[in-house]
């Protein structure tokens, strides 16, 4: 199937495909009822003109038999009827006569037709003249010359006319035929374009459908398939171009997403690793510094321990009773010094061994601080951003 370009929004697309085939519908449709409308026209043709003429010929037909039996009826007295009232039905019978050749002559029927009427017409004429003069005899009394008139020349043009009647009439009926089955056919057309038309606009809702379903679930696979990347720890391919509908926009949003991503990951790792070195060096550099207090703490100790020893040896040497009272007042200075000097190198001490204890806690923190950071490091080198 080709691929065709609707619009760039997917809701334009479904607006399009939908109004495409209201569209078709409603073209459809007027062709429907153009038709329908021609059907209706041709059966009103029909009644009009085809079954209209019958009826006229048929009429008349009849009209011109119930002439002749009523002119029987005058010319050898058969019914209870008078002489003058069946002359009032023969001319109330011309007098319908002439209406319904009127009529008739101002429908629009076939050249055909137009031309054994023509022949009829002039049989009807002559017959109807026949009669007047017949009746002019039976009012002057010429009843003999009324019977040998009918005789010789009514009952042949009565049978002409009737027989040219029976003949139009059946034209007419040929005709109304004819248009009844052209009126049939162009139902048959209208049916068959009706039910194309729903067939093929079925066929196209489906092919639009598939088309739309196709494009729509090709471009969810494509974000599904990025998604699935990404749970993989996988950023490292951006999503192609799948069009400008909201599915491009959600894919140009998602590739500026895994820019970003991309981004922090680096940066993250570059920071954790710059953490990772940088608390390491601080941790051998804390304990180096403690382990100096350390030795320097010990190296105080002992000379405290000296101290000590030596202030015991001033205490002994100063209960020497042989010792003169300048040198004892110079010894008692000299040990007050020194139980200065001693208090001040205990407290030296604590000092020290706070500092080391504190030391100690900043390199157990910056221990934790570089598992911490490798801990980061390992979990972000998961992502795959190359």
């Amino acid at each position: 199937m080709t691929k065709v370009k609707f619009g760039k929004s997917i809701r334009t697309q479904l607006l399009i495909s939908f109004f495409f085939i209201v569209l078709l519908l409603i073209l459809v449709g007027i062709a429907s009822i153009y038709h329908v409308r021609r059907v209706y026209t041709n059966g009103k043709d029909i009644y009009v003109t085809n079954l209209k003429t019958v009826d006229y010929l048929k009429t008349l037909n009849i009209n011109v038999r119930r002439i002749d039996k009523y002119i029987v009826d005058i010319l050898e007295k058969f019914d209870d009827i008078s002489e003058e009232d069946n002359k009032k039905e023969i001319e109330k019978i011309q007098e319908q006569n002439t209406k319904l050749m009127f009529n008739y002559e101002n429908l629009d029927y076939s050249e055909e037709e137009k031309d054994n009427y023509d022949q009829c017409r002039l049989d009807m004429v002559t017959f109807n003249k026949y009669v007047v003069t017949l009746l002019d005899m039976v009012d002057k009394g010429e009843l003999d010359e009324a019977k040998k008139l009918y005789q010789d020349k009514i009952i042949d043009i009565e049978a002409d006319a009737c027989n040219m009647l029976d003949k139009v009439a059946d034209i007419a009926t040929k005709n109304a035929e004819d248009s009844n089955a052209e009126n049939y056919n162009r139902y048959q057309k209208v049916v068959l374009a009706i039910v194309v038309t729903m067939i093929l606009t079925t066929i196209l809702a489906v092919l639009i459908s598939i088309r739309v379903s196709n494009n729509f679930t090709h471009k969810l696979g494509v974000i599904q398939r990025w998604a699935k990347r990404i749970s993989e720890y996988n950023v490292s391919e951006d999503i192609a171009e799948i069009g400008k509908d909201e599915f491009g926009i959600t894919t140009k949003a998602l590739n500026d997403s895994q820019f970003m991503i991309r981004d922090l990951v680096e940066k993250i790792m570059e920071e954790s690793t710059t953490m990772s070195d940088t608390g390491k060096e601080v941790s051998e550099a804390i304990r180096k510094s403690k382990k100096r207090i350390e030795n320097m703490n010990l190296t105080v100790a002992q000379a405290s321990a000296a101290e000590k020893e030596f202030l015991q040896k001033v205490i002994d040497t100063m209960l020497d009773e042989e010792i003169s009272p300048t040198f004892m007042s110079k010894m008692k200075e000299l040990l007050d010094m020194i139980e200065k000097n001693s208090i001040e190198s205990e407290e030296f001490c604590k000092e020290l061994t706070g500092m080391a204890t504190y030391m100690e806690q900043i390199a157990i923190t910056s221990d934790y601080q570089n598992e911490m950071a490798k801990t980061h490091r390992e979990q972000v080198g998961k992502f795959k951003i190359n």
